[in-house]
């Protein structure tokens, strides 16, 4: 089975689609999901980190470099999210892009 982990970043939580449903399909598959709920690293205890940044990827997906990234979201995050990947080592052909904006 693939390990999965989910990333899901918003400024705020009313912006949290379907959270229920996620964590209980999280918790039927094995997925490990983190919430990354607020502004920047001030709310999110990441001591001023960006939540998406290289470090904090790391720090919740040590293994990154060896998954696939899928991404989805305005464009700019994702290709910022995408450069960031690429730094820990993940080849730019196991990146995966869905965009929600024009």
């Amino acid at each position: 089975m693939a390990r999965v982990t989910l990333l899901y970043r918003t400024r705020d939580a009313v912006d949290l689609v379907f959270r229920r449903e996620l964590d209980q399909l999280a918790s039927r598959r094995g997925v490990t999901v983190h919430y990354l709920v607020g502004r920047r690293g001030r709310d999110l205890g990441l001591r001023g980190r960006d939540p998406l940044g290289p470090e904090s990827i790391q720090a919740l997906v040590p293994d990154v470099g060896s998954r696939d990234v899928y991404l989805c979201g305005p464009n700019a995050m994702m290709e910022a999210v995408a450069r960031t990947v690429q730094q820990l080592g993940v080849p730019g052909g196991r990146i995966h892009r869905e965009r929600f904006d024009t």
